[in-house]
């Protein structure tokens, strides 16, 4: 038997048809939108959906996060913010306007 749907906030789906969306296939994508932007009831269906492992694995792979979602990740998970690789993806960018 399959596992229900996902029911996440509609603001979350302002670029893409959800009733076209493959949650399994574009997992990150969908993890990434509700970490940066969900509310606590996106959260609890993320976790209900995914499992906090599958979510532990894939947050470590995405590109860019805010700074406030990194540090939010790395508490709650508890990983150390350099395992991340928006932190390994932000100390590789040069900054253009520093002196």
């Amino acid at each position: 038997m399959e596992k229900p749907l996902p029911l996440f906030s509609t603001y979350l789906f302002w670029d893409i048809n959800p009733q076209n969306f493959d949650f399994e296939t574009h997992k990150r994508f969908m993890i990434e939108r509700v970490c940066s932007k969900g509310t606590d009831n996106d959260w609890n269906e993320l976790f209900r959906y995914y499992g906090k492992e599958v979510i532990r694995k894939e947050v470590l792979q995405i590109p860019y996060m805010d700074d406030k979602t990194h540090n939010y990740l790395s508490v709650i998970f508890q990983i150390p913010k350099s395992k991340f690789k928006c932190y390994r993806t932000k100390q590789s960018r040069r900054n253009f306007w520093s002196c």
